[in-house]
């Protein structure tokens, strides 16, 4: 119920009780004054009458039936009736007729002494009727003793008058009804002013109401209408400029939001809700940059967008990918939340030919939900999961990594109201990833021998936890063959340093295609390298370290103006046949080669515990 209609019907019922009461008191008080006015007209009226009685019936007996005709043209005079007492009648006789008590009130008044008051109702016309008794000490003034032999305080009879109170009535009501009248006055009047003053009360709540409604909806625009001057119409005022600042702020909030989004800023329904959704975004994505700079490696990075894309985004499938420009080829990181090697919604041959791809060639956002078939590598192996999203992760100008998000028709449009959201995480992403994979390169860079490509000696120092670690959970032997090119020094000294440097480089593309892409070729020193050789029996260790010896042997080395045919000295050792520590059977491979340089060069020697002279622990 609105408060204007509670006000009037509060205020209604307020005045109709205050109308009841009002009437009710003034009909009592009315109705007092009546019967008392015609009270009092009556007991002066019976003392009149009474005394002109007396005389005409002691002196003039025949006039007293004139006299009471004339009585009814009195005003308001109906009939008086005069009744003689029980005294008078014992003094002076019963008298005429219509001297003796007419009724049993008159008769109670003879017996009681009171007088009566009495109401009846003629034609429906009020007629107050009054008994008055006449006793010997009645009026001091007048001595009935002189007359009448009884008591002091003998009744000698009675008066019965009939007034008729029409006029009086009548009067009453004028009066009661105009006090009703301008009472009802009042009550229109002041229920008008009343709404009044009300209406804007009401209609600016309702206002108010209705623009908090369209607020909470996120619509911040609404105004309300200045309906009066007041204090009501400063509240409109100062609502209209909240909503208005309210409104502008936000506005420039999402303006702003956008801009750091690299979105359009369409109209949205909820601008509260879309603005707060876009900053609780931003938020989330600051978070995620700061938890991503603290990683060690990139793989941590990948991993945790894959998480974001999993819990936040909610997508179910999706592939990571990782650009190499060197080799212009896309190597898969993360296939449908878990590690890979091998693409799973794309053609493979994006592996070898990056430029296939066209996020990456274009370094733009690709999408078959406008166009479809836009890209001819895409694979789908659900008939629901059809539609493809590939962003592109800008890295130093180019593309460094593609998001590739794979979601069916029933996900598009929320996917597509977060793509901006998911856009700035990789915008943040992609700064951390190319620092992290510089660092892995200069960090590949110390560990790599620029030369030749192959891992360093300071390598195998960093690592070597690894991979005694990983020789102990196999469970397995693992060969050592340390190598040196036979006369090496003479060929820079003959044939320059540039030779010698395309020398090594010949002799570690032979090294690296010789052994498996589990075992690990290391430069070891100058023209000294060494290499690991997992899961190993002596039989293979000696057949690998020869293939290599062979293919040395034969090799043609092209070097600038000559072709040389160079050898290689080997010595072998085993893992933990040999020795218990790495270091150990390193050191008795380089004894083992020792022994071949000692008989001649160009062979493979096996270690045997006879060519260590020190028994001492090494």
């Amino acid at each position: 119920m609105r408060l204007n209609k509670k006000s009037l019907i509060f205020a209604s019922g307020m005045m109709l009780t205050l109308f009841v009461l009002t009437t009710s008191v003034l009909l009592l008080v009315m109705r007092h004054y009546t019967v008392e006015s015609v009270r009092q007209q009556s007991l002066l009226q019976s003392r009149l009458l009474l005394h002109q009685m007396v005389l005409l019936d002691q002196h003039q007996p025949e006039l007293k039936a004139q006299w009471k005709k004339g009585l009814r043209r009195l005003q308001g005079m109906k009939d008086a009736h005069i009744f003689r007492g029980e005294a008078v009648r014992q003094q002076y006789g019963p008298g005429t007729p219509d001297a003796q008590p007419a009724d049993p009130l008159e008769r109670t008044v003879l017996a009681t002494g009171q007088a009566v008051m009495d109401i009846t109702y003629a034609d429906f016309q009020p007629v107050f009727r009054h008994v008055i008794p006449w006793r010997m000490d009645s009026d001091p003034s007048i001595d009935c003793s002189q007359c009448h032999q009884a008591a002091p305080d003998a009744v000698l009879g009675g008066i019965s008058i009939r007034l008729d109170t029409t006029a009086l009535t009548t009067g009453a009501k004028v009066i009661v009804g105009s006090i009703t009248l301008i009472f009802i006055l009042f009550t229109l009047f002041l229920l008008w002013l009343l709404q009044r003053i009300t209406t804007p009360i009401v209609e600016t709540a309702h206002d108010i109401h209705r623009s908090v409604e369209q607020a909470i909806s996120g619509d911040f625009s609404g105004q309300i209408s200045t309906r009066s001057e007041d204090e009501i119409g400063d509240i409109a005022k100062s609502f209209n400029t909240l909503t208005l600042f309210l409104n502008r702020d936000l506005r420039e909030i999402r303006t702003n939001v956008a801009q750091l989004l690299r979105c359009e800023n369409t109209r949205a329904k909820n601008l509260l809700a879309s603005t707060t959704r876009m900053v609780d975004g931003l938020i989330e994505v600051s978070h995620f940059k700061q938890t991503i700079e603290g990683d060690e490696h990139r793989m941590d990075v990948y991993r945790r967008l894959a998480r974001v894309l999993s819990d936040d985004f909610l997508v179910e499938h999706f592939s990571l990918y990782e650009v190499d420009h060197n080799k212009k080829r896309i190597l898969p990181l993360m296939v449908d939340h878990d590690t890979a090697d091998s693409v799973h919604w794309c053609d493979p041959q994006i592996q070898i030919r990056s430029e296939s791809c066209r996020a990456c060639r274009t370094g733009q956002i690709t999408t078959n939900l406008e166009e479809p078939e836009i890209c001819p590598c895409f694979r789908s192996h659900d008939e629901r999961y059809v539609f493809h999203l590939c962003i592109p992760v800008i890295q130093s100008g180019r593309v460094g990594s593609i998001v590739q998000l794979v979601f069916h028709q029933e996900e598009a449009d929320e996917l597509m109201k977060s793509r901006p959201i998911l856009e700035a995480y990789l915008r943040e992403a992609a700064p951390v990833l190319e620092a992290k994979r510089l660092m892995d390169k200069l960090k590949e860079t110390t560990l790599r021998d620029p030369m030749t490509g192959l891992h360093n000696r300071r390598f195998l120092e960093e690592y070597m936890e690894t991979l005694l670690a990983s020789q102990s959970r196999r469970d397995t032997p693992m060969g050592v063959l340390m190598l040196d090119v036979d006369y090496f020094k003479k060929v820079n000294d003959t044939l320059g340093h540039q030779a010698g440097d395309e020398l090594l480089k010949g002799v570690a593309r032979i090294l690296k295609n010789s052994v498996r892409a589990a075992d690990l070729v290391i430069r070891y020193g100058g023209e000294e390298f060494l290499i690991l050789l997992q899961d190993v029996d002596p039989e293979h260790l000696l057949q690998v370290a020869e293939k290599i010896r062979a293919k040395v042997e034969e090799q043609e080395f092209q070097l600038p103006g000559h072709v040389l045919h160079k050898t290689i000295s080997i010595g072998a050792s085993l893992m933990p046949e040999d020795g218990d520590t790495l270091w150990q059977v390193i050191k008795f491979a380089d004894v083992a080669l020792y022994q071949a340089k000692e008989q001649g060069r160009n062979r493979v020697i096996r270690f045997d515990p006879e060519m260590w002279q020190d028994k001492g622990e090494y």
